[in-house]
């Protein structure tokens, strides 16, 4: 498989052993060049927290 884009494969959608045609997409390629990163956190901990 290649590829003309440099990137990531993603969640693949196919088993050993499927019957795939050439038109019939089987991943993705992903661009993980940036991140959006939502989660919580105490406000206890917040001075302790970087971006690097």
């Amino acid at each position: 498989m290649t590829a003309l884009v440099i990137g990531h494969l993603g969640f693949i959608d196919a088993d050993v052993g499927d019957r795939v045609t050439p038109d019939q997409p089987v991943t993705t390629l992903d661009d993980r060049s940036t991140w959006l990163v939502c989660f919580a956190l105490p406000e206890t901990v917040l001075g302790r927290i970087a971006v690097r």
